[in-house]
Order: structure tokens, then sequence, then C-alpha cells
């Protein structure tokens, strides 16, 4: 009984360490994303940081800030009536949030839609897509390759460690422990099960690294107004960000090889350590990105860049303006999703905080909703049951 009170303990302490982090990141959006953007709709920078944008944007943040107090104090006074149903609510409380955030966007989105008619904003395309950076690309200068070689080389030293431990160690291994780090699971000694914890530290780690290649290889979306400016904002948000993904892999690679420290027999991890440790690594891997994302505004359009580091060199490439279309408002359904089956793009520039959304006219990307949505809806159905049913 002790053991289910601190596992919902932490629950609870996860949940609202969550609830105050996404809605403080839910209320600056308008904040971050791109002057030109007012809730979805298209407008002139001017016009962004008007008045009237002014008072839609404050409009928002009441109201997310409001609605996040509100789920807050729910999940307090769920725990406090019913701890049993602690990781229900862990489960579907970020749901209660995107209807906040969806109730207060939707608004402001029509009324944004009534200014631009009403003050007839003109707003041509003026969004280009930088394609010269192919060799730069398969050269991956600037990658963060020395925090993916940092936590490879971590996993290599357990990984030998391992081995000169493996003659010293039980016949029979520890595998797993429970919440109050007592073991609960054990295998037969062989080399396979000694490795088995770097061995999916290792895949972790290659599994990340290649997330971020893929990001880091994106073609570029850069404003044509000043493409060597914007290029080279880009291309510092990119380095940024790829960093940040670095140093959390690194900090990731050491929990999970502490762990394996205690397969070793070599220390012993007390429950409040995990705790702590557990809720440590959630705040580290939220403050960079947090952080970053504040800084530089979507797509890095905020940040600051010395002319003598914006893009000189002649383009090996020309820079392809964009599908016309994509800058028409009423490709995007609410605001936040861009429908052109005209559009031969699977990967756009979002049109509210994010860098990056979906055409969802495409068919690889109608595919794969559907797909993940079968797989989430099912998978969400059934753990519910499942935990209902044992409360």
């Amino acid at each position: 009984m002790n053991e289910l009170r601190d596992i919902q303990g932490l629950l609870f302490a996860i949940n609202i360490i969550l609830a105050v982090f996404l809605t403080c990141f839910v209320s600056i959006l308008p904040a971050i994303t791109r002057k030109s953007l007012l809730f979805g709709v298209r407008v002139p920078e001017a016009a962004g940081q008007g008045s009237e944008a002014a008072r839609l944007k404050r409009g928002y943040v009441t109201a997310v800030l409001a609605g996040g107090a509100v789920i807050t104090a729910a999940l307090v006074a769920q725990y406090l009536a019913m701890p049993d149903y602690t990781l229900l609510a862990t489960m579907y409380f970020p749901f209660l949030l995107i209807a906040v955030q969806y109730g207060a966007f939707i608004p402001r989105w029509k009324k944004a839609l009534e200014l631009k008619a009403e003050k007839g904003w003109i707003t041509p395309t003026s969004a280009t897509v930088e394609t010269r950076s192919s060799v730069e690309r398969e050269k991956l200068l600037n990658f963060p390759k020395t925090w993916y070689m940092i936590s490879a080389g971590l996993v290599l030293a357990v990984m030998a460690l391992s081995l000169a431990r493996y003659p010293a160690l039980p016949e029979r291994i520890v595998t797993h422990w429970n919440f109050r780090m007592q073991p609960d699971a054990w295998a037969d000694k062989n080399p396979l099960t000694v490795l088995s914890m770097p061995l999916l530290t290792l895949a972790t780690v290659l599994l990340i690294a290649a997330s971020n290649i893929g990001i880091y290889r994106m073609k570029l979306q850069v404003d044509a107004d000043n493409p060597a400016l914007s290029y080279a904002q880009h291309r510092k948000y990119r380095r940024m960000m790829s960093g940040a993904l670095g140093m959390v892999t690194a900090a990731i690679t050491v929990l999970l090889l502490l762990m394996q420290m205690m397969a070793l027999e070599l220390w012993v991890m007390s429950t409040g350590l995990m705790v702590g440790m557990t809720l440590a690594l959630i705040v580290f891997c939220c403050i960079p990105f947090a952080y970053i994302t504040v800084k530089a505004g979507q797509s890095g359009h905020k940040l600051q860049v010395p002319e003598s580091e914006w893009e000189t060199r002649p383009y090996q490439s020309p820079i392809r303006a964009i599908h016309p279309e994509r800058g028409d408002d009423r490709r995007w359904k609410l605001g936040l999703f861009y429908y052109n089956r005209e559009d031969p793009a699977i990967l756009v520039e979002d049109r509210f905080g994010t860098n990056l959304g979906f055409n969802y006219a495409r068919p690889p990307v109608k595919i794969g909703v559907a797909a993940f949505l079968l797989l989430f809806v099912g998978g969400y159905a059934w753990l519910t049951v499942f935990l209902h049913s044992i409360v």
C-alpha cells in the first residue's frame, strides 16, 4: 500500500509540473509566432504588432492561464479525493489543456479573419524554400556530434565494465526493480542479459541521433524580403535545437546507465533518489527547449545575427519559391491545418507557435494520421479499461 501511495505521489507531482509548464508554454505561443501571422491568419507585420493584434493576444493569454489554473486545481482535488485515479488523470488531463487552447484560439482566429477583411490588409506570399544547402547538409556542418560521441563513449565504457564484472556476478542477476527499488525480477546470467541495458541505451542514442540528423537536414523556409538574414537565423536556430537535443540525449544516457550500475551490484539507488532523478530529468529536458523557443521564436525569426554571419556565398542551387497558395488563408483550416492537394510538400511551416506542420491533403499524411489515430485511440481505450478495472 505504501508503495502504491509513493507511485501516486510521484505521478501527482509530475502532473502538476507538466500542467504548469504546458499552460505557460501554450500561453506564450502568440509571442513566439512570426509577426506576420495572427492566430493562423497572414497579416502585414505592422498589423501583427498593432493594438488590435495585442488585444487579441492578451485575451488568448488570459483564457489559457485561467483554463490552466482550473485544470491544475482539478488535479489537486482529484489527488486528494481519489488518489487511485491519478494515473488516469495523467493520461487525460493534457486533452483538457488542448481543449482550452482550441477554445481560446478559434474565436481569435475568426476575429483575425474579420479584421483582415475589414482593414483590407494585403499579404502577398513572401516566403521561399532554401534548397542550396544539400552539400552542407551532407557534411552536417555544426551538427552537435560531441554530445552523441560522449553518450556512445559512456555506453561503450559501461559495456566494457559489465564484461569485466561478468565473472563476479551471480548466476541469477536482477533485471528489474519495483518503485521502492527492491529487486522483483531475475534472469539467468549470460552476456546478452548482462549487456541488455547498455545495448538498449545505445539503441536509444542512435535513434535520437538519427531523428536529430533528419531535422538538421531539412530544407529551410526563408523570408524572401531578406533571405540572407533569414537563412542565418534559421541556421543558428537549427544549431541551438540540435545542441539541446544532444544534451538531453546525454542526460538520458547517464540515467539509464546508472540502472546498469545497480545490475552490476556496484551501488543501490534509494527510492528518494530515483524519484528526485526522474523529476530532475523531466525538468532538465523541458528547460533548454523552452528557453530556445522563447528566445528564438518560430524558426528562429527573433534571433539577432550579426551581418558578418549572414550568407554571402553564391547559392549552389537556386532558392525555390513555395507553392503560392500556401499563403492563402483559405488553405488553412481553422488557421492551423494546411490542406492543399496542389502543393506537393508534405511538411510545411506551421502558422501558430510551432515550427512544422503537415499538408493534410497529401496521401502519405492521411495514411499516417489515420494509422496514428487508430493505434492511439485503440491503445488509450484498452489502457483506460484496464486501469479502471484495477482501481
